[in-house]
């Protein structure tokens, strides 16, 4: 079921979220190679260290964006997630602006 949102978007727009929301499963090459790096991450974030939990979240989806052959992500962890009356934000995803950032 598409969320509120999805009459706003373009017919284009709809079709990549249709799409998108079909995939129910994608395989993870060599998946055990990654293990260690979740193993690592679960660690970081049982110890509540905001910069230990971002590297190694940033070494996982090193090796989730290589393993599925997707160019390199970077990612920030915040102390808490943004959040106002409309909720939580789970994720912020930005593109690179033009000549860096």
């Amino acid at each position: 079921m598409p969320f509120a949102y999805f009459q706003r978007l373009t017919r284009r727009q709809q079709a990549i979220y249709l799409q998108s929301d079909g995939i129910v499963a994608m395989r993870l090459p060599e998946a055990p190679r990654l293990q260690p790096l979740v193993t690592a991450l679960a660690r970081a974030l049982e110890g509540g260290d905001r910069a230990t939990t971002e590297a190694a979240a940033q070494r996982l989806l090193a090796g989730l964006a290589r393993a599925l052959g997707a160019p390199p992500v970077r990612l920030k962890v915040l102390a808490a997630r943004p959040h106002a009356d409309w909720g939580e934000l789970h994720g912020l995803y930005e593109t690179p602006r033009r000549g860096g950032e």
